[in-house]
């Protein structure tokens, strides 16, 4: 193995912006990312994935508001850790499929992590700007649940 190399997806690496963000197009970005990274694991690079989420928290954010009078809508943190989830599987899913068609027997593993938040190092305003922003709605929803993940100290 040569070199072990971090690459950094941020949440719109999987939308592109004449896009809308369906599944059917965050899958069909996400294979063609799949193709360039086996190419470097065919060079014999271990790679580590990271991503962003933005976009796509904030589209459960807006669909748990929507449906909030027939479904109990679930907290900020929840709704990070199940588009974690599913962008993970996507990128796992994807990257397996290429390494097949490659005839690559490699392992691929999706790893949902947390950071600990320091309620000292973060104003709200600042952090809520971090999840991509759809209408006016998807702002007063983030700002109404923010306690809901600052406890941790």
């Amino acid at each position: 193995m040569k070199n072990r190399i971090i690459v950094a997806l941020g949440g719109n690496a999987l939308i592109k912006n004449n896009q809308i963000g369906t599944i059917y197009e965050q899958f069909e970005n996400t294979r063609e990312i799949s193709k360039s990274l086996v190419k470097l694991i065919k060079e014999d690079y271990q790679i580590v994935i990271t991503h962003g989420n933005g976009p796509q928290v904030g589209s459960i954010l807006l669909q748990n508001n929507s449906a909030r009078e027939k479904i109990p809508p679930m907290p900020l943190g929840i709704c990070v850790a199940e588009s974690e989830g599913l962008i993970g599987y996507m990128i796992q899913q994807c990257i397996y499929n290429e390494l097949k068609l490659s005839k690559i027997k490699k392992n691929v593993i999706s790893l949902i992590t947390q950071v600990l938040v320091n309620k000292n190092d973060l104003k709200p305003q600042t952090y809520i700007w971090e999840i991509d922003i759809i209408d006016n709605s998807a702002i007063n929803f983030t700002a109404r649940h923010w306690l809901n993940i600052l406890p941790y100290s």
